[in-house]
């Protein structure tokens, strides 16, 4: 939301200019994890002795550790479909100067996916995260039809060296549907929806593995 813009900067903004394009693609995998290990906060760091997010030798230790760091991937999902992000207005005719609404934020952005033909037992698997979304604990990662992973990558420069971690991208309202039946010319499906918090798609960027991250 838009609640303090004062006082302005010196100046606007420099913007930085496009070099080349991003598109992220289809998502076909969503990596579930915890935002908090205990106090800390989680993430991969890159390029250390202690951090390797670039392999997918380390998500896949992730995906077997047993505590708060431990990551949960989807089966395939299809039929990904945005919705909302749209902005957050008041005023309009005579309430407004010149009868112009005023943006004062934007809404979350939802995001749906379908299950077609998957066993219930991984499903019921899917819904216990539903309690771990209610705490305002979970986070995502995507991973596109390339193996790529989308999540938050932050840099941080100290004492003359530059450290960057991943981290997943907050989400609330996770709902996890009941098996809807296909009959004979459609396949069984179950709903899959959360939504991002508004603006969680500034700090976002796409990291390529050594390996496709469908794997996992």
């Amino acid at each position: 939301m838009l609640t303090n813009c004062c006082p302005a900067a010196a100046a606007l903004p420099t913007i930085t200019p496009v070099t080349c394009a991003e598109r992220f693609g289809q998502i076909q995998k969503i990596i579930f994890q915890r935002l908090m290990n205990g106090s800390t906060r989680n993430g991969i760091v890159d390029g250390t002795s202690t951090g390797q997010a670039g392999l997918l030798a380390s998500w896949t230790a992730l995906k077997a550790a047993s505590n708060d760091t431990k990551i949960a991937v989807s089966p395939f999902v299809e039929n990904p479909t945005p919705d909302g992000g749209d902005a957050i207005t008041v005023g309009g005719g005579n309430e407004s100067l010149n009868g112009a609404e005023r943006v004062i934020g934007s809404n979350p952005v939802g995001m749906s996916v379908k299950l077609n033909n998957v066993p219930q037992v991984t499903i019921a698997d899917l819904k216990k995260l539903m309690c771990e979304a209610l705490g305002n604990n979970l986070g995502v990662y995507l991973v596109n039809e390339n193996g790529q992973i989308m999540g938050i990558k932050e840099t941080v420069s100290s004492g003359g060296s530059t450290t960057t971690t991943w981290y997943p991208m907050p989400i609330q309202t996770l709902f996890v549907g009941d098996k809807q039946l296909g009959g004979l010319q459609a396949d069984d499906f179950n709903d899959l929806t959360f939504k991002f918090k508004p603006g969680y798609s500034d700090s976002s960027a796409i990291l390529t593995l050594d390996a496709s991250a469908l794997a996992l």
